[in-house]
């Protein structure tokens, strides 16, 4: 019957709408908890001395907004020329050569990278993998710029959860995040 086929196409075109409505006010969701979580981290940042825990907040923070599986800061030990995590494994302090890996080759250059599969990559290390089992298929590493323009190290997170890739948000979020580890150490 015509009169039901055009109340039925009403009806898809009013569920259509609610549920575009719906997508829409979730992303706006999204989009304010993560702006929120920064503004969490910047607020630490100015009220709190605590160098160790202000990074492992930033890394906390960077990990949870961009959806990703691991993450870690390292910074730059000029003198060794080597760089330093103490957030891979709680209380240990890994060292790895400035040249070696994307964090490397980021903490080098000063120059952000989004690295969609990081057994593509020639830089990528793929002995961390073999000694830790975990598998790490996509890469966001932005580099800790000082406000004199001096590289200080670098914040690095991996897989995005669900196998999806990172998104143009997530790069501008980590490295806004990477701008807050910054400040930290300065």
């Amino acid at each position: 019957d015509p009169e039901d086929e055009t109340r039925l196409q009403g009806l898809v075109s009013s569920a259509a709408v609610s549920i575009k409505s719906a997508m829409l006010h979730d992303a706006a969701d999204k989009s304010y908890w993560r702006l929120q979580r920064l503004l969490d981290v910047t607020k630490s940042v100015s009220q709190h001395h605590d160098i160790h825990n202000l990074l492992k907040c930033v890394l906390d923070s960077a990990i949870a907004v961009v959806d990703s599986e691991k993450g870690s800061i390292w910074t730059i030990d000029y003198e060794r020329q080597e760089l330093v995590s103490l957030f891979i494994v709680p209380g240990v302090e890994i060292r790895i050569p400035l040249d070696k890996g994307i964090a490397g080759s980021v903490a080098s250059s000063g120059k952000f990278e989004h690295i969609k599969d990081a057994y593509k990559d020639k830089r990528f290390d793929q002995d961390i993998d073999r000694k830790t089992g975990f598998v790490t298929r996509n890469i966001l590493c932005a580099p800790l710029i000082s406000s004199h323009g001096g590289t200080l190290g670098v914040v690095q997170v991996l897989n995005k959860h669900g196998g999806r890739s990172f998104t143009h948000e997530d790069e501008s979020l980590i490295q806004a995040f990477a701008a807050k580890a910054a400040c930290s150490l300065e």
